[in-house]
């Protein structure tokens, strides 16, 4: 019977293993734009793939006024970014209050 409950105890430390880096894969974390990509803070390299985050907008008779906060992002600017997978989006730009 002992060596059903290691066998047992294995599997759930493996599930619990690939859950936890699973769920470290999807987040969100601060980084920088660069002239050449994106500078994620805690990643050394440089990412040359990602997206950004379109915002939405009204032309019919409605409108929306957006606030000059949402100027188009620039070199250097600070910037939230969510990981989903191995897909990286540029969700918002972030600045000292």
């Amino acid at each position: 019977m002992s060596n059903f409950n290691g066998v047992a105890r294995q599997i759930k430390a493996n599930i619990n293993k690939k859950t936890n880096e699973a769920l470290a894969i999807t987040g969100c974390e601060l980084g920088s734009l660069t002239p050449t990509g994106l500078k994620l803070d805690s990643f050394k390299k440089e990412i040359k793939d990602y997206l950004i985050l379109d915002y939405l907008s009204i032309t019919n008779t409605n409108t929306i006024d957006l606030p000059t906060q949402l100027r188009p992002l620039a070199n250097g600017d600070r910037v939230l970014v969510a990981t989903m997978g191995s897909e990286f989006v540029i969700i918002g730009r972030v600045s000292n209050v």
